[in-house]
């Protein structure tokens, strides 16, 4: 082989060993972060936050239009005579109590509270005979909505298939002891 071709690929062999060093050292350089990552962390979760706000008020949106719905069946075919009993539950304070409603002419004649057979020495709390009633009932679940009370963990709303009414209302608990809080109708009886 003459000279000349030992150079040409000798200036070839040192071009491609540049050409690969020079490439592999950009590979391996960390690239300079342009945003703080304690900002860009911040970010983010503010991010989070506005979707799942945005994702709430959506949740609420559909509750009240769930009961609206629910509300105008009720007062489609209302009943002026019923028995119904609700079992109320504060367990951060130790309230786990039924009450016996009996609802005649739209009126309250007659209510009984007891601790319920689970909780026997329960705390017994003072409610309002009206907030016991189907219109209470729904009362209490708009004023839920409306301060954004309602636990979506412990289902939110259910409402009776028939009349309409809310037979569940789960409330949020805030916390590290968070317990439950709901109303729930354990039975209902129209009168005749």
């Amino acid at each position: 082989m003459n000279g000349r071709l030992w150079q040409k690929l000798s200036i070839l062999l040192i071009t491609i060993m540049l050409a690969v060093g020079c490439g592999r050292g950009a590979v391996n350089d960390a690239p300079t972060p342009t945003v703080d990552p304690a900002e860009a962390m911040q970010a983010a979760i503010q991010a989070t936050m506005a979707a799942e706000s945005g994702n709430r008020g959506e949740q609420i949106a559909t509750w009240l239009a769930e009961l609206d719905e629910a509300e105008a069946r009720w007062a489609a075919n209302p009943l002026e005579n019923y028995e119904i009993e609700v079992l109320y539950v504060e367990s951060s304070r130790q309230v786990i109590q039924i009450h016996t409603v009996t609802v005649e002419d739209g009126t309250v004649i007659a209510e009984d509270t007891r601790c319920s057979d689970q909780a026997t020495g329960c705390v017994i709390s003072k409610i309002p005979t009206d907030r016991l009633t189907i219109p209470g009932l729904f009362q209490t679940a708009r004023n839920a909505l409306e301060n954004d009370e309602i636990n979506e963990f412990g289902g939110g709303f259910k409402f009776h298939e028939t009349y309409g009414f809310p037979q569940n209302i789960s409330l949020r608990t805030t916390g590290t002891n968070a317990l439950p809080w709901y109303w729930q109708v354990e039975s209902f009886t129209a009168n005749e």
